[in-house]
């Protein structure tokens, strides 16, 4: 039977046998299913015997088999499995796995797929989520595994490698658009190309000489000086731009940085041996030539123009530092202008240098600006190019200071270490009750049919975060759950107003917006930085965790971080606060709003920055959405801060206006409220508001009469 197909082998000297023994099964599988899928099994017995090679039948003869077994290469292959298949020992494999990290010049795919092999004897019960674990802490590059982390808990294996795939395959584009791919091929055809010259040569000399033309002793000798066709020193008769065909003239036996053609046209204004002018540096230059493979209207970055009287088009490219002229557009206009000699020597952005013909001086004009424009002129086949200055000038391009970025993204391009941050502060809190204080166990509230799925997907959503956990054991304290709807979006809380009664206060001070301000006089730019769940960035201590008990449709469950409600919540945070920006002079917090305020763009970036270290060492987590940067005024704490100082927000002042008549006592309180919100602002309030707040009195009943109707008016034009 023919053979003429890749027979598998198997390798016994390999260092890891068992992937290689995988690999040799794969390909026996394969060619049972392929070449040899016609034959019997005596005879596929016959092939892997042969493919198993002598230490592997010296293996075979140990093997016991049962009737017709020892034909069934399923078997025997299992058989030799078992034999090279390690003891396995999850330990071993994990720390394995665990060292793994892709190695230099190693693609993603082959990363992960080794990968996969390791975490298959590791024995986790979640695979896939340990397998993400293992790409992040071993991927090569930073910023892909900065892309990874930055989709936190919603990453998935699926997600990984499609984020890996993308990344590997944008760094390869770059590499080609930087001309790095193009180079090493050409390098590699280049070198081809030179020992298939030079084996060429060397058969032409032994053709000679077997005719008598030379002696095939002959001692060749080395030159002395350069080679006229090559540039290089080698033996005389072993050139190796023998039979090469030169890129320019077209003529063969010589290399284009030796051409004739080419260099005596060449006005040039440095000496040949100040250039190096080597096979390899032409080859990179000619990695920056374009040619017109695409359709130059579609290509936004070329430009028609006229140059004196001549159309021209032009490459505007922002990072060149001089406008180049190509020996071919430059022979247009010549008659216009005067060529002047350069001493100066170009360099592309591959470092190489790059000899000018000279300069002219001449005017360039787009629409209805025209300027007066010095052209380098170079011998090369390339488009002309114009700076991203002298664009500018033409209107062509406009300057952009500032880009329009969200605060997450300017937060996440300046401090990468933000999206790290676990959410969780420093140390734990331990909530303390009064003396001999006896718990309260409160019945669980019910809960509108309509409301209870989603309420029941919310404790599921909080229990993955890590902030409530199932209670199984009885407890002295149970709260009732508090469900509330803000914007679409379900929130539970507790209703702890026994265990309050219990709870100590820790009594310090609380900050309010006149105690920032009072701190910062000549503030003039501002940020808000606004921190995320608020105290729910709080562990409690165990036992204080017990106490947060709560009814649940699902049954019981107790908080793991300090949930809303608790009496003492504020007085923890603000402390909390006020310990991370104790140093940082022009930062303040109160509560979860920390505000930045700085007399200029320096001094407030020096605070910002500060601020964020420490945010970062806390592991403050940060609510993006709600961040505010380099403000000349920002809202905080129901107020307008600016250079000028508290301003009433006109939001707030929107709701006043709008507020009904009162109908009643809690209507009275609920306008006068909202009103002292505003008493820094409106003159003798108490004289104003005195027939409005009459009305709380317990003695009085409450009469909407003209009087307060008046006032109510007065108030509200104030």
């Amino acid at each position: 039977m023919a053979s003429n197909f890749e027979q598998p082998i198997l390798q016994w000297d390999s260092k890891d046998m068992y992937p290689e023994f995988q690999r040799f099964k794969q390909h026996v599988e394969f060619t049972f299913r392929g070449p040899l899928a016609s034959i019997n099994a005596k005879q596929k017995a016959g092939w892997l015997g042969k493919w198993i090679n002598q230490q592997g039948r010296e293996l075979y003869k140990t093997f016991t088999f049962l009737e017709g077994e020892a034909d069934d290469t399923t078997i025997v292959l299992k058989k030799i499995e078992d034999y090279v298949r390690p003891r396995q020992n999850k330990r071993v494999s994990r720390l394995r796995a665990h060292q793994r990290k892709q190695l230099d010049g190693e693609s993603f795919d082959n990363f992960t797929k080794d990968l996969r092999l390791l975490v298959m004897d590791c024995e986790y019960e979640n695979s896939d989520d340990m397998l993400v674990d293992l790409i992040i802490s071993g991927v090569k590059h930073p910023e892909f595994q900065e892309r990874l982390l930055d989709h936190g808990q919603k990453l998935t294996i699926n997600k990984a490698i499609e984020i890996g795939q993308q990344y590997e395959l944008s760094l390869q584009q770059m590499k080609m658009m930087r001309g790095e791919e193009v180079l090493s091929l050409k390098s590699k055809s280049s070198e081809r190309n030179n020992k298939n010259d030079d084996r060429g040569y060397k058969k032409h000399k032994e053709k000679r000489n077997e005719k008598g033309h030379g002696k095939k002793d002959y001692n060749y000798k080395k030159r002395d000086t350069h080679c006229g066709k090559c540039g290089k020193q080698h033996e005389i008769g072993n050139c190796p731009a023998f039979s090469a065909t030169c890129n320019f003239c077209k003529k063969k036996n010589h290399w284009i940085n030796m051409c004739r053609n080419k260099n005596k046209n060449i006005n040039t204004v440095e000496n040949e041996s100040d250039i190096d002018t080597s096979d390899d540096d032409l080859l990179h230059i000619n990695t920056t030539t374009v040619f017109n493979t695409v359709d130059s209207s579609d290509d936004k970055w070329l430009v028609e123009m006229r140059l004196c009287k001549e159309r021209t088009t032009f490459r505007i490219d922002t990072g060149a530092k001089c406008i180049i002229l190509v020996k071919s557009t430059f022979g247009k206009v010549k008659k216009f202008v005067k060529l002047n000699h350069s001493t100066k020597t170009l360099n592309s952005f591959t470092n190489h240098r790059i000899k000018s013909i000279g300069t002219i001086i001449a005017p360039l004009k787009y629409k209805d600006k025209k300027i007066n424009v010095q052209f380098k002129i170079v011998n090369l086949l390339q488009e002309n190019i114009i700076s991203g200055e002298t664009a500018e000038k033409l209107g062509l391009l406009q300057r952009i200071i500032k880009m329009d970025l969200s605060p997450k993204e300017e937060l996440l391009r300046d401090f990468p270490d933000l999206v790290k941050t676990t959410e969780i502060l420093p140390a734990e809190y331990r909530i303390k009750l009064i003396e001999n204080a006896e718990g309260v166990i409160h019945a669980p509230r019910r809960i509108a049919a309509s409301l209870k799925p989603r309420v029941v997907e919310k404790l599921h959503e909080m229990k993955e975060n890590g902030y409530i956990t199932p209670v199984h054991q009885p407890t002295e304290w149970v709260s009732s759950m508090v469900v509330s709807l803000k914007k679409d979006n379900i929130r539970i809380c507790i209703d702890p107003k026994d265990l309050n009664k219990a709870i100590k206060r820790e009594h310090h001070p609380m900050k309010n917006v006149d105690d920032v301000v009072s701190n910062i006089p000549n503030a003039k730019l501002f940020s808000v930085l606004d921190a995320k769940s608020d105290f729910l960035q709080i562990r409690l201590d165990e036992s204080s965790s017990y106490l947060t008990t709560f009814n649940t449709p699902l049954g019981r469950y107790r908080w793991l971080r300090l949930p809303f409600g608790i009496k003492s919540a504020p007085e923890i945070y603000q402390r909390i606060m006020d310990e991370m920006l104790k140093d940082v002079e022009g930062a303040f917090a109160i509560i979860d709003d920390i505000l930045i305020a700085g007399d200029d763009i320096e001094h407030h970036d020096k605070i910002f920055k500060t601020v964020i270290k420490c945010a970062t060492e806390y592991n403050l987590k940060l609510n993006y959405d709600k961040c505010m940067i380099r403000q000349t005024s920002v809202p905080y704490m129901g107020h307008i801060l600016s250079e000028s100082g508290l301003k009433a927000d006109p939001a707030k002042l929107k709701s006043i206006l709008e507020m009904p008549t009162p109908k009643d006592k809690e209507g009275v309180r609920r306008f006068l409220g909202f009103i002292q919100y505003l008493a820094k602002f409106i003159p003798n309030l108490s004289q104003v508001d005195g027939p409005i707040r009459i009305l709380l009195k317990f003695d009085i009943e409450f009469a909407w009469n003209s009087e307060q109707e008046f006032f109510f008016n007065e108030l509200k034009r104030l």
